[in-house]
């Protein structure tokens, strides 16, 4: 049984990756018992895709999981903040480190059930940005209990974390992220429940489509690269209708 499912998604930064490979697994592995460190790598030929590859990882080894932690790997932890905050057992959604613009982005624990209910992330979010807002918004449309512990860059932050901002594309489509952004921040709490529904049904775990490229996995960590298959046209339209016709 795997306590806690610590994935991080992960494309063309090598430097954050090495240093956490080198200074937070260690001590992960020290201070979580019966964790498992999974590394999903995107393949090269779409933007990146972080919604869609923490849904992945969750499906490698959900049968065997208790929680999942999302983790962003430019986020290195303490001792000290690892033994208070990554082993409390929240009976919701645990924002070990968050972004100060109200999301679940970061680092976030939560039950697989729970993961699992919200139908994960979206995954069609092709570039930078957002997912994280939608993933708050499903946890808060099936009323699940949320709680934010530290957020990036305020008081707190330094004392139990270190981070490094350097070499990090924000690559997005520009017209797409400026929808989402006007979706999930202002629509979104003014849309019906049923549109609520259909918006997190029609993308995440029900619908996750990709293939293991190649595995590079040690004896402290799983890492894998994938290849994230794009969902049905008819289906992205049929989406983008839906989004189209909240802001008419």
């Amino acid at each position: 049984m795997i306590e806690n499912l610590i994935i991080i998604p992960y494309r063309n930064r090598e430097k954050h990756l090495d240093k956490f490979i080198s200074s937070t697994i260690p001590l992960l592995k020290e201070e979580l018992s019966k964790c498992k460190i999974v590394i999903i790598e995107q393949t090269e030929d779409s933007l990146f895709n972080r919604g869609a590859l923490i849904n992945i990882g969750y499906d490698l080894f959900k049968d065997d999981a208790k929680f999942i932690i999302t983790h962003d790997v430019d986020l290195y932890p303490t001792h000290e903040c690892i033994r208070k905050f990554y082993s409390e057992s929240f009976d919701g959604a645990l924002g070990i480190c968050c972004s100060p613009c109200n999301t679940l982005g970061g680092i976030v624990k939560i039950p697989v059930h729970y993961f699992e209910k919200v139908n994960g992330f979206p995954n069609n979010f092709w570039g930078w940005g957002i997912e994280d807002k939608a993933f708050q918004n499903r946890v808060e449309h099936h009323n699940i209990p949320i709680k934010k512990e530290i957020l990036r860059n305020r008081s707190g932050f330094l004392d139990f974390f270190s981070t490094d901002t350097s070499n990090h594309e924000r690559l997005k489509d520009k017209y797409k992220h400026n929808m989402r952004h006007r979706l999930h921040y202002d629509k979104w709490p003014i849309i019906s429940k049923e549109k609520k529904n259909n918006l997190i049904y029609s993308s995440g775990l029900n619908n996750l489509k990709y293939k293991i490229c190649k595995e590079l996995s040690s004896k402290d960590y799983e890492h894998f690269i994938i290849e994230i298959f794009r969902e049905d046209e008819n289906i992205i339209q049929k989406i983008w209708g839906v989004i189209k016709r909240l802001f008419k």
